[in-house]
Formats: C-alpha cells, structure tokens, sequence
C-alpha cells in the first residue's frame, strides 16, 4: 500500500461490483510464530482494492488489529471486527465525489458476551436469506468461543452461544 508491504492480509470478501476488500492486522510481524518480526509500516485496517483499476484504499483504520470481515447480502453494508472487542458496520454507496462507492460508519457494536466487553472477534458471517449477521471469538470466559447473532432489522443481539473449551471440558 503506498509502495509499503501490508503486515499480513487476514480475511478477503469479494464485492458485487469486483473490488477486494480485506482486513490486514499485525498478526504476521508480531513475531516470529506467523512471520518475520517487524515494525508495521502501515496502518493496521480495512483495505480495497478496485476492481477494475486495482488502485488500493484505506477505508478503515480506527479499530485495533481488525480481522473478521463480511459483506450484507445486498453489499450494501460491511461488516468487521478485530480485538477491539467491537464489531463495526459501514453503509456502502455512492460517493459524492463522483467516486463508485463509500464508507460510511453507522453503526458500532460491543462485543459483550454474558459478563461484559471482553475477548475478541475473530470472524463475522451473514445470513444470505435475511437480517441476521453472526460474529465469533473468545467471548466471556477464557479459552472458550462465543457465537453472537445479531438482528440488523431490529438491533438487537437474538442469540448468544458458548462452546467448547478447556474450563468445562468441550
């Protein structure tokens, strides 16, 4: 991006209109275990690339280590979250400067699974049939996994399910 090397593009969703958009965290160059260490060279974010230009753009980088990543089934909003511990919806339109699309936050969601805003988001997921849209990740308890609905028609958390883990032996 800018003649600097990403830090490690994470998850890739593919838009209607062809363009790229992924998340890169600094999961790879943290250390050695995924990577090589290094400083990052650029903003840990969200990222497009146009489909038919290929010219790379910024579209987020105010949220720590992003990571999951999903499109509405209208493509109309994106949906990310990172360990932040918070899940963030863009609505995708026209831009004003003529440009074919846009990013606009509306809306932030917390995480916060049972006992309050901890763990992180790992992947994001949506129902191609209606409102709902899925995030995962360690949730409340350590070393378990939490999957939350949400209900974007209503706004409202429908669902929250843990799993698995060393604590209660699944």
């Amino acid at each position: 991006y800018n003649g600097k090397p990403l830090n490690s593009p994470n998850d890739v969703v593919v838009a209607s209109d062809g363009a790229i958009w992924f998340t890169d965290p600094p999961y790879g160059i943290l250390g050695y275990y995924e990577g090589h260490k290094a400083e990052s060279e650029v903003t840990p974010a969200v990222y497009r690339v146009d489909g038919k230009t290929g010219a790379v753009s910024l579209v987020a980088g105010d949220f720590d280590k992003p990571n999951g990543l999903a499109f509405s089934p209208d493509s109309k909003r994106l949906f990310a979250g990172g360990m932040d511990k918070k899940v963030h919806a863009w609505g995708l339109g026209p831009a004003p400067d003529g440009t074919n699309w846009e990013a606009q936050l509306q809306q932030t969601l917390n995480w916060e699974i049972a006992r309050g805003l901890r763990g992180v988001v790992y992947t994001v997921a949506t129902s191609p049939v209606d409102n709902l849209t899925a995030f995962a990740g360690y949730g409340a308890r350590e070393a378990t996994g939490d999957i939350v609905v949400y209900d974007a028609a209503t706004g409202h958390f429908v669902a929250t399910e843990q799993f698995g883990g060393i604590a209660d032996g699944g």
